[in-house]
This record gives C-alpha cells, sequence and structure tokens, in this order.
C-alpha cells in the first residue's frame, strides 16, 4: 500500500493505527509514527506511540523528537527512555505531571522536581518523599497552584516560618493553614496582600482587622488604577 494511501485511511479513522493496512514496516516510519502522534488528540484513549517498533522506541532523538507533540508518550516508552534527564526535562516543561512516568532515580532529581512543579504544581505528588519536603520544591509547587498542599505533610508545610512564603507567593494556599495560622495576622496580612481573595480563609476576627481592611482599600485602589489606565491605552 502507498504511504499517500495510508495517511488518507488514518486521516478519516481519527488516526487510529490499530488496523490491519497499517505493516510492520510502516510502524517503524519515523515521519508517519510522528504524524501519528501529532494527531494523538483525536483519538478516544492512548497514543499512536504504542504502534512504533522497538528500534524508534529506543532512538533518544524520534523520542525527543516525540515531546514536541505529547509527553504522554512516556507512559509507553521503555525504561531506559524514562531514565533518560534530557527526555524527562523536555517532558515536564509542556507537561508536569509527566513526571510521574520517570525512573525512580530522577524522581529524586531536584531540577526535574523544581520544573514539573513550576509547570504543574500538583506534579509534586509524584516526586520523590524527599523531595516532597523540601521549601523550595513546595513553594514552587504552590506557587502554581495552592492544591499542591493536598500532597504535603501538614507537619511538613503548617511551620510557620514555611507557610509564611507559601502565602507570600500564593495567597490562596491559606485555605489549607490550620486554625493557629488562620488567626496569624502576619500570615494573613502576607496572604491578602498577594491575593485579595484569601481573606474568606482567614479568622472572622482577622477580616475585621483595621490594618487587613486599610490593605484591602489600598490594593482595591491600585487595580482600578490600573485598569483605567489599561483601558486609556
Amino acid at each position: 500500500m502507498k504511504r499517500e494511501k495510508i495517511f488518507e485511511i488514518l486521516e478519516n479513522n481519527g488516526w487510529d493505527m490499530s488496523i490491519p493496512e497499517v505493516t510492520d514496516a510502516m510502524k517503524g516510519d519515523r515521519n508517519l509514527i510522528l504524524e501519528a502522534i501529532k494527531n494523538d488528540g483525536l483519538r478516544d484513549e492512548g497514543s499512536n506511540i504504542e504502534y512504533a517498533n522497538k528500534r524508534l522506541l529506543n532512538d533518544k532523538k524520534f523520542i525527543l523528537r516525540a515531546l514536541d507533540y505529547s509527553s504522554y508518550i512516556l507512559e509507553y516508552t521503555p525504561a531506559r527512555i524514562n531514565d533518560d534527564k534530557d527526555i524527562i526535562l523536555k517532558a515536564v516543561q509542556s507537561m508536569g505531571s509527566a513526571v510521574q512516568y520517570a525512573s525512580d532515580k530522577l524522581k529524586k532529581n531536584k531540577k526535574i522536581g523544581l520544573k514539573s512543579v513550576q509547570m504543574e504544581g500538583t506534579a509534586i505528588q509524584f516526586l520523590n518523599d524527599k523531595l516532597k519536603i523540601d521549601p523550595d520544591i513546595i513553594i514552587a509547587a504552590t506557587k502554581n497552584d495552592q492544591s499542591a498542599l493536598a500532597y504535603v505533610n501538614k507537619n511538613i508545610y503548617l511551620n510557620k516560618k514555611l507557610f509564611s512564603k507559601i502565602v507570600k507567593s500564593n495567597g490562596l494556599a491559606l485555605e489549607f493553614a490550620n486554625d493557629e495560622l488562620k488567626k496569624d495576622k502576619k500570615i494573613v496580612f502576607a496572604a491578602v496582600n498577594n491575593n485579595l481573595s484569601a481573606l474568606k480563609y482567614a479568622n472572622k476576627n482577622l477580616k475585621k482587622n483595621k490594618k487587613i481592611i486599610l490593605l484591602i482599600k489600598k490594593k482595591k485602589k491600585l487595580l482600578k488604577t490600573k485598569k483605567v489606565k489599561k483601558i486609556k491605552n
């Protein structure tokens, strides 16, 4: 079957390569497999990299090229590929949760850990236990998404010094504070200073605090000024 014909068939069936017309030779065709991976979004599930032959699956250059289209391909790649630092770094820079496919060794790598949580805060759940308690990782993850704290030991992040840094980078993390921290003026002030919506998680008594009320008024006035300038420009 001519190459043009198989492309036509795949375009018509939503790029599902699980058909008899796809021969063993085609499973080693770099361009065909790349085009199929590029169209993975048309499939109901899985990735067309499943149909690549062993040579392509173990080809680092090919995998790096395929990552331009999808990081999900690492679910189907061999262990030696998922133990390659360059490959995992590229994958997590477009999809943080791709770190779940990394080898145990690379899940301990702080550079990879930081890149993954900076892209997707909740990717912290897939990291090595040691990295899950690393302050730099926790702060970076929470800055991206406060819900990352759902995957961190409370005894670690409820430390006042660390939590102060957390809310300075994402005020909405105040939602995960305990009652004691929600009553802490400095913590609440820092959280609200970062995000006005954080006030709803503060202790009710602090919602009436003069210093915090003044901060809110100043920030609202500043936001209004910025909107006016934006409209004029």
